[in-house]
């Protein structure tokens, strides 16, 4: 849980913190982050604000794109180290944007760009020699 207030709303917030918004069925407000420089694995965390103003991040690894059910049923989706540091990472930053807040320091909320690796593996290689 995201205690509230906070200095923005929860989408502005993921938006900023480098997530990208991701349509879901019946998922309400959900978010994608790529754990790597390609599209999988990564965070998929669906957000329920809360009344006192803040939110309830529940994530997941996605590790590839599933057909149907996806990786919900695997224990590895829900707990392993990268989801345990991307859990800090967003509460570090959301602390920092509060205490920036307090003492009054202008706060710019903009999505963040994810940055590609000019790196191609060696299957993209070798199409592009084809």
């Amino acid at each position: 849980m995201i205690a509230g207030p906070l200095p923005t709303d929860a989408r502005t917030l993921m938006l900023h913190l480098g997530y990208t918004e991701h349509q879901t069925a019946g998922m309400g407000l959900t978010f994608v982050r790529s754990a790597h420089e390609a599209a999988f694995p990564r965070f998929h965390a669906s957000i329920a604000e809360t009344p006192e103003g803040g939110f309830v991040m529940n994530v997941h690894l996605d590790q590839a794109a599933f057909n149907g059910d996806g990786n919900h049923q695997y224990v590895w989706a829900y707990k392993n180290p990268q989801l345990d540091e991307e859990t800090k990472r967003v509460c570090l930053a959301v602390d920092n944007l509060k205490r920036r807040l307090a003492t009054g320091e202008p706060i710019e909320f903009s999505p963040r760009e994810e940055i590609k690796s000019e790196r191609i593996g060696i299957i993209a290689k070798f199409f592009q020699l084809m």
